[in-house]
């Protein structure tokens, strides 16, 4: 399930919930409009990779070995991709 805004009604929250859709939402164009989407299962945890092991959030491209990370390309769906990991990189740098 996700939730889907228009990017200009995102802007207009309190900054602590501005900054949670800054960090799990991705940017994409539904029904004409670009949109902050926010997914609302633990798809929003996902992380990219280059070489992913999951398409499109629910098909596996290969056979996935127990325990490996799942990854997506997040090329492939956010129209802000390089912003998302960006934000990674701070966050996850000490």
């Amino acid at each position: 399930m996700d939730i889907r805004l228009p990017v200009d009604e995102v802007a207009k929250f309190p900054e602590p919930i501005r900054e949670f859709w800054e960090i799990y939402a991705y940017e994409e164009i539904h029904d004409g409009i670009r949109t902050a989407t926010l997914s609302c299962d633990f798809s929003r945890h996902m992380n990219h990779s280059n070489t992913p092991n999951i398409h499109k959030g629910t098909t596996a491209i290969r056979d996935i070995k127990v325990g490996e990370e799942l990854t997506c390309d997040y090329y492939t769906f956010a129209l802000d991709a390089s912003r998302l990991l960006a934000n990674k990189l701070q966050i996850t740098r000490p």
